[in-house]
């Protein structure tokens, strides 16, 4: 027979935990709109470093999802965005990223066949702190430009080659890409993506995406 008494101190501790929680990302949400639509000219003039950011909390609870218990946790996620912009045919853009989940259940293995119980996760799905996207953008023509380093793909359904972004941690790829566009007249445009790719590593096993 479950102890409500426990019950109950587990109830408030993840609600208290989630609190906190909240408190700390409405404060950082709070700075982000501030700098959200920042920038700072160089000497001629121009826009050549932009900073912005977003930041996003989200509360969950599964109920017997695991058939066993009712588990309450809080997840939030933190991304500055700084872009450097030297030229109009050069950008250069930094995105890490502070990913964490409060209050959620997880089983850390110890051993080939044992497991070490932990209340509160975060490293165990990922780093605390990662690079999200570092990459730089060059476009010698209008028609043409290319991208390098660690970025979002994004394309159709992402289902096959998408970011994730319902998960907490999310996905981006070290990729190479080659933007094409042209114009068809009449009847619109049309734009062509080559790209070799590589999913970013987290502790994870990678695999490698050509298209």
């Amino acid at each position: 027979m479950v102890n409500q008494y426990q019950l109950g101190k587990s109830f408030f501790m993840n609600t208290k935990n989630i609190l906190k929680a909240a408190k700390l990302i409405f404060n950082c949400s709070l700075v982000g709109l501030m700098f959200s639509n920042a920038s700072f000219a160089d000497e001629g003039g121009a826009s050549a470093w932009t900073l912005k950011g977003t930041a996003r909390f989200r509360g969950e609870v599964s109920d017997k999802t695991d058939l066993v218990s009712n588990r309450s946790f809080a997840l939030f996620r933190i991304r500055p965005n700084v872009t450097y912009t030297p030229a109009d045919y050069m950008a250069f853009v930094l995105e890490p990223q502070f990913a964490k989940t409060a209050g959620d259940t997880v089983f850390n293995g110890t051993g080939l066949a044992t497991n070490a119980l932990q209340e509160t996760s975060g490293t165990t799905y990922d780093p605390n702190l990662l690079v999200h996207q570092a990459y730089a953008e060059l476009r010698p023509a209008s028609w043409f430009k290319t991208l390098v380093g660690r970025q979002v793909l994004s394309y159709g359904d992402e289902l096959i080659v998408g970011p994730l972004d319902w998960n907490n941690v999310s996905r981006s790829f070290d990729a190479l890409r080659l933007k094409f566009n042209y114009s068809l007249g009449e009847y619109g445009s049309a734009w062509t993506d080559l790209f070799a790719s590589k999913t970013q590593d987290n502790d994870n096993t990678s695999t490698t995406t050509i298209g």
